[in-house]
């Protein structure tokens, strides 16, 4: 977290506004001020008759009027004396909460401490939670930082029989948002985890996940339902389309691990991400390394995490307009945090012995790949891109090189072509 918190820092060192732009300045504030004000007045932020289109506030439900943590916010919003400070606060808080809880989702599929605390570290340093979500979109960070302490809590209540407390409690918030992206991806967590539980034979477990489910099921209910009955009345269209804005697609997705990367992904800036949106971690081709024989025979106590991290992809990949869900770029993080998570797990518990030359002829594929697809995206930005995959490819080579003789160091009796790496 301490980590986590100083990453976060590093964007006010040239911009002390970095947490205080578009939604967060036009929207978000505005809400949590109203509120406060209403509390102030004793009076529940249920309906307004004079507010300017839309006083509806629970068919809004972004206004998340049932939630006693967005109460809280609203409350001390209020009564804040610089809007700019109190949001950066707000948004780092949210930030390290997000670091703290994926270390403790990776710890509980026996990831080690340290690939555990480096996946916490990073999910927080990806680009669309520092460029979009923690930059403008606040709520879509809120949802994000509270989910994987949530799927924390649901599968230690199913595997280890843990207290639904701590399950329900932190689902409860995550759903009150209103962030219906969010509560779709939590949905997706709790399938993961019923399939899971069911591989492992869990029956028991599988009870106490249904029961957990109807709960958050009826809250679900209570904040958006208003949304759905309103719906004809107001500007959400409904069908599929695909106008290509805030999509993704596969080839910027495989530049995910170089550095500076400018995505072809069409929003209001024009064709081409001006910040690198779909950065996840610079580390990403240590994947190669993983034996994926070890890995099979360990899927069933995966399943979950297979499963969240193949739904979110294809929900990446998606059209722009899913009815009334749209941008399917929003979902990115979570695909970030199934990365990270499988990498951290994968790492710790199945990573190979030895480098063979195979091996490292497809960590160097990866690099030559990711550098070409860089390049080929947005060739102006040629030098980034090549600066990145060489620093990249530097910081592996230190890393392996600086691991004891005996378990990672290269082998001295064969310095010029090694037969392998050991680990």
């Amino acid at each position: 977290m301490v980590a986590a918190f100083l990453g976060s820092l590093i964007p006010l060192i040239t911009n002390n506004r970095f947490y205080y732009y578009d939604d967060t300045q036009a929207g978000a504030f505005g809400i949590w001020f109203e509120i406060g004000s209403k509390l102030n007045a004793g009076e529940w932020p249920l309906f307004s008759d004079s507010a300017w289109g839309a006083g509806n506030y629970a068919a809004e439900g972004q206004w998340g009027i049932w939630n006693p943590l967005i109460l809280l916010i609203g409350w001390l919003a209020s009564r804040a004396a610089n809007i700019v400070v109190f949001s950066t606060i707000l948004k780092i808080t949210f930030l390290c909460l997000l670091a703290a809880g994926t270390f403790l989702l990776a710890r509980s599929y026996k990831a080690r401490p340290e690939w555990a605390a480096i996946a916490g570290v990073a999910v927080t340093l990806t680009g669309f939670t520092v460029y979009i979500d923690a930059a403008s979109w606040v709520t879509g960070l809120m949802v994000f930082s509270l989910l994987p302490l949530t799927w924390y809590g649901l599968r230690r209540m199913v595997i280890e029989d843990g207290n639904p407390f701590f399950a329900l409690a932190p689902a409860y918030v995550l759903i009150t948002i209103g962030y219906v992206h969010g509560t779709l991806m939590l949905v997706i967590v709790f399938a993961g985890l019923l399939l899971e539980a069911w591989l492992q034979r869990s029956r028991r477990g599988a009870v106490r996940l249904l029961a957990a489910g109807v709960v958050c099921g009826l809250i679900a209910v209570a904040v958006y339902l208003p949304g759905v009955l309103t719906a004809p009345v107001t500007a959400r269209t409904g069908g599929i389309a695909n106008s290509g804005f805030l999509t993704t697609d596969l080839t910027g997705l495989f530049t995910a691990w170089v550095p500076g990367s400018l995505p072809q992904v069409t929003g209001w800036w024009g064709g081409f991400a001006t910040v690198p949106l779909l950065y996840v971690a610079w580390f990403l081709p240590v994947l190669a390394i993983v034996d994926y024989s070890k890995v099979k025979t360990s899927g069933r106590e995966l399943s979950a995490l297979w499963f969240v991290g193949l739904v979110s992809l294809a929900l990446t990949l998606a059209p722009s307009d899913l009815g009334p869900l749209r941008f399917p770029i929003r979902i990115m993080p979570y695909v970030s945090l199934a990365l990270l998570l499988a990498l951290s797990v994968m790492i710790s518990r199945f990573r190979m012995p030895m480098l063979n030359r195979g091996r490292l002829t497809v960590i160097a594929a990866i690099l030559l790949a990711g550098l070409y697809l860089g390049w080929s995206q947005f060739p102006s930005f040629r030098m980034a891109a090549l600066f990145g995959a060489l620093a990249v490819g530097a910081s592996l080579v230190c890393s392996w090189s600086s691991i004891p003789h005996g378990a990672g160091r290269l082998s001295r009796r064969r310095w010029f072509w090694p037969a392998g790496w050991s680990w």
